[in-house]
């Protein structure tokens, strides 16, 4: 749920996980990364105010991970905020932040149909 901190759960269930999957350490390391980024900037942008959905699914050659919310689609910027934009535009740092999300995936895509969003990344393995 937006607002919690879940970063610890989410270490552990990655880290425990993707040992008995036999994932690549470098993997789970940045799927945790982009998933306690999205979780903490959906929490400032406000995206939802109920619960997040999340799913995460893993085979020899991908891992992903879905969140489903209701609320407002995150969009991911093609390019990071410049020096000025972040000494200079509190929001800049959101951003940075989600230009990183879509810099530490092989893929992501989202979508949104009747107030229902979609956030997919996707990691190669």
């Amino acid at each position: 749920m937006p607002g919690t901190d879940s970063s610890e759960k989410i270490y552990q269930f990655m880290e425990q996980n993707g040992r008995t999957w036999g994932a690549r350490g470098e993997v789970i390391q940045r799927a945790i990364l982009v998933m306690n980024e999205f979780l903490e900037s959906a929490t400032h942008l406000k995206l939802s105010q109920g619960t997040l959905k999340t799913e995460v699914a893993f085979d020899e050659f991908r891992l992903d991970v879905d969140f489903t919310y209701e609320g407002k689609l995150m969009d991911f910027p093609e390019r990071p905020p410049s020096e000025a934009e972040l000494l200079h535009d509190e929001e800049a740092f959101i951003e940075l932040s989600k230009f990183l999300m879509k810099k530490n995936v092989d893929r992501v895509k989202s979508f949104e149909k009747d107030g229902t969003c979609q956030i997919q990344f996707h990691f190669d393995h």
